[in-house]
Parts: C-alpha cells; sequence; structure tokens
C-alpha cells in the first residue's frame, strides 16, 4: 500500500497569463502526450473563457463563493455554478464563457485523459463524531479531500489524519476497506477514483 498527504503547502501555484485568477495544482501524472491525470484547484477572479483541454474529461465543484455560469459556445446552453459542492462534468475541448455570479470564487477541479482514464468524484458529508466504511479496489487509484472538518482514515492498522484543505492518495495492492472516522466539527469529503479504462 502507497499512502501520501498533500497539504497546501505543498501546491504548485501558477497564476493565469490573462490575469484572471491563478490554478493550484495539488498533484497530477503527466507522460509524453501531456496531461494523464490531475486535481487542482482555481481561483477565478473575473469573467472569461475556460482554458481548453482536447481529450480531457473534466469535473468541477464550487468550493467558495457565490458561483458563476457556464455558457457553452457550440449548444448555447447555460449551466450554473452556484451550489458548493455538486460536481459536474464537461470535456475540455468544449469552447465555454465564464461568468462570476457575485464575486471572485474558489472551484475544485479533476481531469482525465479519455480513453486512458475515467474519474469519479463522490461527496461524503459526515456528521460529527460518525464514521463511514469504504471498500477500494487495487485497479484504481483513490483520493480524499477534506473540503471541511477534519478525519480519521483507518487502512488496516495504520491511522491518517487529514486536515481540512488536505488530500490522502491511497494506491493498493490488495482489496481492503477504509473507515473514514470524522470529529467534533463533522467533515466534508471529496471521494475520487480514477480507473485506467485503456492503454495509456
Amino acid at each position: 500500500m502507497n499512502t501520501q498527504i498533500i497539504t497546501p503547502q505543498e501546491w504548485q501555484t501558477q497564476p493565469w497569463k490573462n490575469g484572471g485568477g491563478v490554478t493550484h495544482e495539488l498533484i497530477s501524472e503527466k507522460d509524453a502526450k501531456g496531461i494523464l491525470w490531475r486535481v487542482s484547484i482555481a481561483e477565478v477572479r473575473q469573467n472569461g473563457p475556460f482554458s481548453l483541454f482536447p481529450g480531457i474529461d473534466r469535473i468541477i465543484l464550487l468550493l467558495e463563493g457565490a458561483g458563476f455560469s457556464l455558457k457553452f459556445q457550440e449548444s448555447q446552453s447555460v449551466k450554473n455554478i452556484n451550489y458548493h459542492y455538486e460536481p459536474f462534468s464537461f470535456a475540455g475541448e468544449e469552447m465555454i464563457e465564464c461568468a462570476l455570479l457575485g464575486g471572485s470564487v474558489r472551484d475544485f477541479n479533476v481531469m482525465t485523459r479519455r480513453g486512458d482514464l475515467r474519474a469519479t468524484v463522490e461527496v461524503l458529508n459526515l456528521k460529527a463524531n460518525t464514521s463511514h466504511l469504504l471498500s477500494l479496489s487495487t485497479s484504481t487509484k483513490h483520493l480524499f479531500y477534506v473540503a471541511a472538518g477534519s478525519i480519521i482514515m483507518c487502512i488496516d492498522e495504520n491511522q491518517y489524519i487529514v486536515k481540512e484543505k488536505e488530500m490522502l492518495v491511497v494506491e493498493l495492492k490488495d482489496i481492503n476497506a477504509v473507515n473514514l472516522l470524522s470529529q467534533h466539527s463533522g467533515a466534508t469529503i471529496f471521494f475520487i477514483n480514477i480507473t485506467v479504462t485503456g492503454r495509456k
């Protein structure tokens, strides 16, 4: 079993060229073709187009702020992202114009290369001093981002304390279970699975 806790001090921060925000990269994997998968947090400070990522599937969740609307150029449809912690999926090659609904926002992003990998994001809301049992697979990389509160994660005989804005990455050699224990304030966790679907 391989585990890693990623703290905000380890994020790789890159200002946008247009000055409209910054991206904090929490973790990623790349090859000669580019991004295989990436988890990041963006701070969006002004209206503007989304960057294009052809061949990349994306999942986005609002973390902080009033939200934003996404206008899809091809379909002319509009999607409002104005509820915290609700995953929304879309293709990275779509041309999208982003308009803030009430000031700067912070959002959480998961990217995977289509045809090679697939990601899912499940939002777990734990009340204070409760537990939640999950079964983990060996064919999947598991990530646990704590959006609010803090948790203790028990895997076999190992315990990991994961605080707010930290993320635990887990890779297993055997199918196993993990027990999430919330502390006195409760917790909101993004449970992210990244699964291999094809040849890289």
